[in-house]
């Protein structure tokens, strides 16, 4: 896996928008609104298996492609929304699963 590989630029987009790094990064690194370069290179990034990449690779297009709808206006703001909230559920939902996972790996 190449850090500049295409997939793994997505998860580690994913992972970053996610609600658990808002607060992790919050609560244990800087309780400001503005996030720097350095508070990027705290953060715990687990490497994700082949299927977890997939997984937020499938998010993220899902997410981007409702944006570019938006932009493009085939879509409203509101519609745009209601659909990006569910996937931002759906995110933090297997963000935290995969920390939990870890979490009790390594205990």
């Amino acid at each position: 896996m190449y850090l500049f590989d295409e997939n793994l630029t997505k998860y580690i987009v994913s992972i970053l928008n996610s609600t658990f790094f808002s607060n992790y990064q919050f609560v244990f690194i800087n309780n400001t609104v503005s996030i720097q370069i350095n508070d990027i290179r705290q953060l715990p990034i687990i490497i994700p298996t082949a299927d977890q990449l997939k997984q937020f690779e499938e998010i993220f297009n899902r997410a981007y492609n409702i944006q570019k709808l938006k932009f493009e206006g085939k879509i409203n703001e509101s519609e745009a929304e209601a659909q990006l909230d569910l996937i931002q559920k759906e995110l933090d939902e297997m963000v935290e699963e995969m920390y939990m996972a870890k979490n009790k790996e390594l205990k």
